[in-house]
């Protein structure tokens, strides 16, 4: 059984991540879920089962069975070789990252000598026992193309991968740590003539759904983007334990694919700023962050559950923060303006006051739907209705329903990461508990000019002293409770 591999990298680069310090061994390891045997495709024979051995095709001497189990290949990782990955590339061919230094080692799924040609066909299937037989040269040094097999396994083995990274320090024993484990699928129904099947995982972080097989980059191509977008349009398509159908990352942003610029995950790599940060947190299923924004999100509720910040009120409640169900477009706006629609780095790119794309657009466009009367708009009940909610129709709406029109005009035309800026914001500072008062108390003193007849005639009253006064009051508007009162003298 000969197999090549595909590794790729489907988070975002940046000069922080090229410059980090990584580890520069990694080793690869198969297992085979259980014993399996060759059957000759060509006539009735009976098996030959692991551990014996396999007769040779030509006039060559015999060579051992395949193993179940063994360390495939080690590699190094160089930093020229970070970048090169940031397409899924093949480990071991001619057009393969320079400087990996791959040493074969004592498994049992790659030939024992030379490199496939793994630029004419995927190469993920069943061999010959002899490498030099199944194999056979090219116009190239290491340019090989894959013989059709005589054998078929039986029963259809299962593999198990293991990518593990060396965490010692350079010349001590290596110390292999555990980086990523997935399963594949049975293999089997390869005919003698039959291309070799190849397997992809739709997002090479998780292996939820298993390993869909395929024979061109095209329909692997489909199966990523499938899951990227989640939309229904595909057969294949899913819906939650809950029986609703979330969306991808696709549905957040403007890419076609998830190998675009702009469309790929982020890594932080520096401590959280706001709650709303948390959708840079990869969910566990293909191509599906905590997600803020789109309105049917599972995710909205983790809003409320954790803060960057201490609060010791046992409901969690805190003076200060802006009420989004305002009326007052400009508060909200000013609280938007300067807003990073990036990570910071290298350097934060504000959201602009006004103008098309603009802190004054998202605030108007929050106030028209907290103040409308139609169906799933009105006053947000709590912080996670910011993203949105299920109307009384089964449909779910929200601001995020907007997001796509007011960032048409972002510098990278509405990306995830750009349109997640409103949650970063106002999922920080925002509240809809919590009432925040301002009392203008003005204390005169003075007198009423002599005469009965102006006695108590405000209008005729004289001051002649003032106090002035603002109270500050915090009010949970569900119980009453006064969380915060504060005074302040006015002077002028």
């Amino acid at each position: 059984m000969w197999q090549a591999f595909q590794f790729w990298n489907p988070h975002e680069l940046s000069g922080a991540m090229l410059a980090q310090e990584r580890p520069k061994e990694f080793r690869l390891s198969v297992e085979a879920t259980s014993g399996f045997g060759l059957q000759l495709a060509q006539k009735a024979a009976a098996p030959i089962h692991a551990g014996t051995l396999i007769p040779g095709v030509g006039p060559a001497d015999p060579s051992p069975s395949p193993k179940v189990s063994g360390e495939q290949i080690r590699f190094d990782l160089p930093p020229e070789a970070v970048a090169a990955f940031y397409q899924p590339q093949w480990l071991l061919s001619a057009v393969s990252p320079g400087g990996l230094n791959a040493r074969l080692g004592g498994g049992n799924f790659l030939p024992p000598t030379g490199l496939p040609d793994l630029t004419k066909q995927p190469i993920f299937g069943v061999g010959l026992a002899r490498g030099t037989q199944v194999f056979k040269a090219g116009t190239a040094p290491n340019l090989y193309t894959v013989l059709p097999s005589v054998f078929l396994p039986t029963p259809a083995p299962q593999c198990f991968y293991r990518l593990a990274y060396n965490s010692s320090e350079p010349g001590k024993t290596p110390r292999w740590v555990v980086y990523d484990e997935k399963m594949g699928s049975p293999i089997g129904g390869v005919t003698p003539a039959g291309e070799a099947p190849f397997e992809c995982w739709p997002d090479p972080r998780t292996g939820r759904f298993g390993a869909f097989g395929s024979e061109q980059d095209q329909v692997q191509g489909q199966v990523r983007e499938r899951f990227f977008f989640n939309t229904g349009a595909f057969p294949g398509d899913y819906t939650d334990a809950d029986g609703v159908r979330r969306r991808g990352t696709g549905a957040t942003g403007n890419a076609a694919s998830p190998l675009a610029n702009g469309a790929r995950p982020q890594r932080l790599d520096r401590p959280f700023r706001s709650v709303g940060e948390l959708a840079f947190v990869f969910a566990g299923a293909p191509w599906r962050q905590l997600d803020f924004g789109t309105p049917e999100s599972g995710f909205s509720g983790l809003l409320e559950t954790f803060c960057v910040g201490e609060n010791l009120h046992p409901d969690a409640l805190e003076a200060g923060r802006v009420n989004l169900n305002t009326r007052q477009a400009p508060v909200l706006q000013a609280v938007l303006a300067g807003a990073d629609l990036g990570t910071g780095a290298p350097k934060p790119l504000p959201l602009p006051s006004v103008g098309g794309l603009s802190a004054q657009a998202v605030a108007q466009a929050l106030v028209a739907r907290t103040s409308s009367e139609a169906p799933g708009a009105g006053p947000l009940q709590s912080l996670s209705e910011l993203v949105g909610r299920r109307g009384a129709d089964g449909k779910y709406t929200g601001i995020s329903t907007d997001l796509k029109a007011l960032f048409a005009n972002a510098p990278d035309g509405g990306t995830s990461l750009e349109r997640h800026a409103v949650a970063r914001t106002l999922g920080a500072c925002g509240d809809t508990r919590v009432w925040n008062l301002l009392f203008d108390i003005i204390a005169q003193a003075g007198r009423f000019p002599p005469g009965s007849e102006k006695q108590g005639d405000l209008r005729n009253f004289v001051v002649e002293a003032e106090h002035r006064i603002w109270v500050h009051i915090a009010l949970d508007r569900l119980t009453g409770e006064v969380l915060d009162l504060q005074t302040e003298e006015v002077s002028e």
